[in-house]
């Protein structure tokens, strides 16, 4: 995500010491080995033409007026206290063990090798592998949560779903970090019955969470409400489309008209190149680069009739290490939405492209090659690359 995007999201972000936006990146000390060997490392940017060279150095100016008052800052104290090492509580999904539907066995791992006990009992699920359909007896949290029985709190009948599962109590633990946020699954007596994207665990802790006994911080939640959603790309170019970094963007079908115009304008020109994506997948799902004088992309775009996707301007002279793509990752937390506060954590990732960038024909369009253009871990990491 880049800094100046950031920006727009938190204006109190904590990091190391004061620096400006953009931040310079990519420091090395002089007494370190990879200083020495970094004469071997090079850093290039494709040819372009002047016009585009003058538009590129006129969005970086107002991209740094913009932010330039947005300073990060060391934190002065801790987002809260400290738990009992023996106090340690991590909650997964109901079902990960049998489906991952959650975070997969990487999260049980981390968790584990640093300590914490880990559990997938916030409540009882079951898991249906004919259907590929977890079911979540959620009504059980929240009664932990709220620290009565399922009996006392729903009554005798509000006691058993109509699936005939009878609710059981569950001791709530003096401190819990509940890793569950928007996840596909099916609650008894709700939806017609079908498995689909919720947010009930969120929604819970935000109705109730005020009434849990200790202190304040001792139950904590990784996720906020609402904000897969509002993370859709269609939803993000809705909100930045008319600042100056944020890249031309054409939400499908509606904008199919104007967007194939554009393409059109551009005609053969050198940066009539876009990239589609999907609204709302990870992993580089649905990616596909295209120049705008493709046929088979006015065809593609002509025919979008239902569904929600975008097509955004590619950037056609990145900048470059060794001749290869790479893009960089920084991790913010946000502790809290009023007032709004976040961490940046000081050490970001380099994800890098396993294939020499080309503006070669041969790997865009329908014979699109994922390694040269996406530099995520999704397509480059792959048995066959």
């Amino acid at each position: 995500l880049p800094i100046s995007q950031v920006a727009i999201a938190v204006h109190q972000i904590q990091r190391t010491r004061p620096l400006p936006l953009p931040l310079r990146t990519m420091v090395l000390a002089k007494s370190s080995p990879s200083s020495r060997a970094s004469s071997a490392l090079r850093l290039k940017r494709p040819r372009s033409s002047s016009a585009s060279r003058a538009l590129g150095h006129k969005r970086r100016r107002q991209c740094v007026e913009e932010w330039a008052h947005v300073r990060l800052l060391r934190p002065t104290a801790p987002v809260g206290e400290a738990w009992p090492v023996s106090d340690l509580r991590a909650f997964d999904a109901p079902t990960e063990p049998m489906c991952e539907i959650n975070y997969g066995p990487l999260l049980k791992e981390v968790l584990k090798e640093r300590g914490w006990k880990y559990s997938t009992h916030p409540c009882h699920g079951t898991y249906d592998p004919d259907l590929d359909k977890s079911t979540f007896y959620v009504k059980e949290f929240e009664a932990s949560l709220r620290g009565k029985t399922p009996g006392r709190l729903f009554g005798k009948e509000g006691a058993v779903e109509p699936d005939g599962y009878k609710l059981q109590a569950i001791q709530l633990p003096k401190h819990a970090l509940w890793m569950l946020g928007r996840l596909p699954y099916r609650v008894p007596g709700t939806a017609n019955e079908s498995a689909r994207d919720r947010e009930d665990f969120v929604n819970i802790v935000v109705e109730h969470g005020q009434d849990l006994p200790g202190k304040t911080g001792n139950y904590r939640i990784a996720k906020f409400p609402g904000t897969e959603t509002a993370l859709f790309k269609t939803n993000l170019t809705e909100a930045f489309q008319d600042k100056s970094w944020y890249p031309a963007t054409y939400i499908l079908p509606r904008d199919k008209d104007s967007f194939l115009h554009e393409i059109q304008r551009r005609g053969h020109a050198r940066g009539n190149l876009w990239i589609g994506k999907p609204r709302n997948d990870y992993g580089g799902s649905g990616i596909r680069v295209w120049q705008g004088s493709d046929p088979a992309l006015k065809q593609a775009v002509k025919e979008t009739q239902s569904g929600r996707s975008i097509m955004q301007k590619y950037i056609h002279d990145p900048l470059l290490i060794g001749g290869y793509k790479f893009h960089m990752r920084i991790h913010l937390v946000i502790t809290n939405l009023s007032p709004l506060q976040a961490f940046v954590q000081e050490n970001g990732q380099c994800l890098f492209a396993t294939k020499p960038y080309t503006l070669s024909r041969k790997t865009m369009g329908e014979d699109f090659d994922p390694p040269v253009h996406v530099t995520n871990m999704g397509l480059n990491a792959t048995p066959a690359n």
